[in-house]
């Protein structure tokens, strides 16, 4: 019986951090799926700043631009909550680096906390916009 050595955990929000390459279920179109959920997730977070700017900048800007940035910045956020619990990245806090592995419970703990804080967003955003 050989022992493996342990491969060092990779700390990064990259492809290779999000799968274990030793796993099967991890193939080709999983990857590819990832890649354009961060991708997609990336335009939104960048096309709801622009859109915001444009509205506290530009005089006599349209409410749309205020509502579609808020939507964009919104949904950027609610898409990487679901990445980031989905494939158990790391997550940077106060205390420290949080590993799934580690303490699951915590874990899932704060990525409710991070869904609830939100959803309360996005009670405040259509309270404002809509009511």
């Amino acid at each position: 019986m050989g022992a493996t050595a342990a491969r060092p955990r990779v700390v990064s929000e990259s492809l290779t951090a999000t799968f274990n390459p030793d796993d099967k279920a991890a193939g080709p179109v999983a990857i590819l799926r990832q890649a354009i959920m961060k991708v997609i997730r990336n335009l939104l977070f960048v096309l709801g700043c622009i859109l915001l700017l444009l509205f506290l900048l530009l005089p006599n800007a349209s409410h749309l631009f205020h509502v579609l940035g808020w939507a964009g910045l919104l949904t950027a956020y609610f898409l990487w909550i679901g990445i980031s619990y989905m494939t158990k990245s790391p997550l940077f806090t106060r205390g420290g680096l949080l590993l799934y592995d580690e303490r699951p419970r915590f874990y899932t703990t704060v990525h409710i906390i991070l869904a609830l804080a939100g959803l309360f967003m996005l009670l405040v955003f259509v309270t404002v916009n809509f009511v």
